[in-house]
């Protein structure tokens, strides 16, 4: 199956930077947002996840989930603080990778997200920031049970 899909990998790739890039258009004026950095000086990102970073990281994600957008976290828990890693007694002090983890979120991206689809999920975000909806108290309660799955 993987040598078959070979053929297409350039094509979804290439699909994959201009979702991207219409993400980057729809988006990059939100403030609350940071977004993942744009190819440049010859450099491609073939965006396999599309990971977005906000302090509203969980309200985004009860938000998202409650207008029927998928949405990931991955690594919730950073490496360094897996039960696993517990016996090396790493004493770094990684703040940055703490702060990280509770900060980003994937949004849908792939080869055949529509571009309906894909302002959809533009907009939910907007509304949810031009709104403030993570003042909301139907947002919070959602938060709750949306952060439940994280772990």
């Amino acid at each position: 199956i993987g040598r078959v899909q070979l053929k297409y990998l350039d094509d979804w790739n290439d699909e994959r930077r201009k979702r991207a890039q219409i993400y980057y258009k729809q988006l990059s004026d939100c403030t609350e947002l940071i977004l993942p950095p744009m190819s440049n000086n010859g450099l491609y990102s073939v965006y396999h996840m599309y990971v977005i970073r906000t302090q509203y990281r969980n309200l985004l994600g009860a938000w998202l989930f409650l207008n029927h957008i998928s949405c990931a976290v991955h690594y919730p828990i950073p490496v360094h603080r897996q039960p696993a890693y517990n016996k090396y007694g790493l004493d770094a002090n990684l703040n940055f990778t703490d702060e990280w983890s509770s900060s980003i979120l994937s949004i849908p991206i792939y080869p055949s997200l529509s571009s309906e689809d894909q302002a959809y999920i533009s907009q939910t975000i907007r509304r949810f920031f031009d709104e403030k909806l993570y003042e909301s108290n139907k947002v919070k309660k959602y938060e709750i049970e949306w952060s439940r799955k994280l772990i």
